[in-house]
């Protein structure tokens, strides 16, 4: 006949509810206690056998780093499987052509001997100019692209472009 306690449980106030916790919690805290005060004295006295520590029962447990990694796992099997059962495939059905989208895909990767032929000595091929910076150093950077950007405009006769990305 768990029914009738059922209905108890749903027609009582949450505010009744929460004080009967409070005082369940209450009793198990002042239980610990009283062993934790006996073990001490047990410690006290000398005992060679004094009772084991026990964690109190009413302390807040923390989550911790496993505890955060396993909710993550979690997290992604649910969603996996929200995926198998709404849209049949275990990836919500996104291919991987529309995840390469999402990778910048503008930037360009020179080897060395491509990266040769950029260097102005052909008038059709751009001049590209690799620079790695560290803060302390910018003021000098910008002297030194100034001073390369007149150079070369002046080289080739006024026309020139720089693409900066960061």
């Amino acid at each position: 006949m768990r029914f009738p306690l059922l209905y108890q449980r749903l027609l009582t106030p949450l505010s009744a509810r929460y004080k009967t916790y409070r005082d369940e919690q209450a009793k198990l805290h002042a239980a610990w206690r009283e062993r934790e005060d006996a073990r001490l004295a047990a410690i006290a006295r000398g005992d060679p056998n004094p009772p084991r520590a026990e964690p109190d029962p009413t302390a807040q447990r923390e989550i911790g780093l496993l505890g955060l990694l396993k909710f993550f796992v979690y997290v992604l099997v649910g969603a996996l499987l929200a995926g198998k059962f709404v849209t049949g495939e275990w990836g919500w059905g996104i291919q991987t052509a529309d995840l390469r989208r999402l990778w910048p895909s503008q930037q360009r990767l020179f080897s060395e001997s491509l990266l040769a032929r950029f260097d102005g000595t052909f008038e059709q091929n751009p001049l590209y100019i690799a620079v790695r910076i560290s803060p302390p150093l910018l003021p000098v950077f910008i002297r030194v692209f100034v001073m390369l950007y007149f150079l070369e405009r002046e080289r080739r006769g006024g026309r020139v472009t720089f693409v900066v990305r960061s």
